[in-house]
């Protein structure tokens, strides 16, 4: 591989109501995760959580850094209720970052 040429590392966005410098609701990374994508020899990419064609759309990515967040929706492990203590559950976040997860066991793509 071309040293000059780091390895683009997908990063799913995060939906945040708001961001520093915007005044509409944005799609983020933190900062810290982007930043040691870099300081690894990486490129790091945030792509738009939408879990439509994952494979077609990680087709270009040589890696995969899932940043974590909030709970995961009780119903996805198969409870029926949800805890008091379960907080920032994003169904449509989780479905993309199930979907990104899956595709890369099956891939073989570094995450």
């Amino acid at each position: 591989m071309d040293p000059a040429v780091r390895p683009l590392i997908a990063i799913p966005a995060r939906f945040s109501a708001s961001a520093s410098a915007l005044r509409y609701a944005a799609e983020v990374s933190a900062r810290a995760l982007v930043e040691a994508v870099w300081r690894a020899g990486g490129e790091p990419a945030t792509i738009h959580p939408d879990a439509d064609d994952v494979p077609g759309r990680m087709s270009r990515f040589d890696g995969l850094l899932l940043p974590g967040g909030g709970d995961v929706a009780p119903h996805r492990y198969g409870a029926a209720d949800t805890h008091e203590d379960v907080y920032d559950v994003d169904d449509d976040q989780e479905a993309f970052d199930l979907a990104l997860a899956r595709h890369a066991l099956a891939a073989g793509l570094p995450a």
